[in-house]
Parts: C-alpha cells; sequence; structure tokens
C-alpha cells in the first residue's frame, strides 16, 4: 500500500494494476480516515464527546470494517472479482434506500425533545439508531454482494432493455 509515493501507485495502476486485497486496504484506509474526520468535526462543538460518543464512534468504526471485511470474503476474497465496482455501486443504492429509512427515524426520535424527553438520552437514542440502521446495511450488502459474486441475483422482475441510444446499449 502505498502512502506517500504517488508515482509509485500512478506506475502500478497502469502496469500491473491492484490487486482485489491491495483495494480493500485503500477502502479500508479511507473509511477509518473518513471516520477520523467525523471525529474531529465532533470536537468542534461546545464539548469534547462523553464517553458514550467515543464509544459510539468506536462501535460504528469497527462494524464498518467488519462489514468491509465481510462483504470482501463473501465476494470471493482474494480470488473474487470486481469488489470495488460492486461495493461502491450497490452501496451507494443501498445507502440512497436506508437514507430514507434512518431519516425518518431520526425525526421521530428527534421529535421526543418536544414530549419533555431530555435531549442527551434521545441524542443517544439517535445514535443507537444510527448503529442499528449500519448494520442492517452491511447486513444487505454482504448479501446482495454475495448473490452478485455467485452469479445467481434474486431477480423478482424480468429486466428490461435500455433504449436506442442510452448509455450502455448496443
Amino acid at each position: 500500500m502505498y502512502f506517500i509515493d504517488l508515482q509509485g501507485l500512478k506506475r502500478e495502476l497502469t502496469t500491473t494494476g491492484l490487486r482485489e486485497r491491495e483495494k480493500l486496504e485503500y477502502l479500508v484506509a479511507l473509511a477509518f480516515a473518513y471516520a477520523l474526520a467525523f471525529t474531529q468535526a465532533g470536537f468542534r462543538g461546545a464539548e469534547p464527546w462523553s464517553v458514550a460518543g467515543w464509544l459510539m464512534w468506536i462501535a460504528g468504526l469497527l462494524i464498518t470494517i467488519g462489514g468491509l471485511l465481510v462483504c470482501f470474503r463473501r465476494n470471493g476474497g482474494n480470488s473474487g472479482q470486481q469488489f470495488l465496482e460492486r461495493y461502491l455501486s450497490v452501496g451507494w443504492v443501498l445507502g440512497m434506500r436506508l437514507s430514507f429509512l434512518y431519516l425518518v427515524v431520526w425525526f421521530s426520535i428527534g421529535s421526543l425533545v418536544h414530549f419533555g424527553v431530555a435531549r442527551p438520552l434521545v441524542g443517544r437514542l439517535i445514535g443507537v439508531a444510527g448503529l442499528s440502521v449500519n448494520i442492517l446495511f452491511w447486513y444487505r450488502m454482504q448479501h446482495h454482494i454475495h448473490e452478485i459474486a455467485s452469479g445467481e441475483p434474486n431477480h423478482t422482475v424480468e429486466p428490461t432493455r435500455a433504449p436506442e441510444g442510452a448509455r450502455g446499449s448496443p
């Protein structure tokens, strides 16, 4: 894995490319860096995070890294193919679907403040809901990636052909 040598990385990408395992390493590193960046944003508030806040962050990070590793294995591990393509595309669609669920849950729990529930408790409930949606995301991700890797996607309807002239049509 390259950390500073951009020229070496570019040389490898243009000659041999990266193995699936190396792609996973970059993805895990990015996930960790983003999690760290979001943590720093949390410290810009009025007071530093509590122990509960740190535990939630650590749990979220472990769920994310664990989910990535499970998805990588369900894709075939080191001998799997197209992991990043599958992860990025399926993750985008699944993330969009689950974001609507999370927003409904977030607004529902957040409205408890208007009924006299203490803000710290509401914050923790929102955190637990976020972790729950995160777990659901990774559970569904590994399922879909495995279906694709095994060549047996569960289609409930016949796929439609793209109209003439559309991207990807012959």
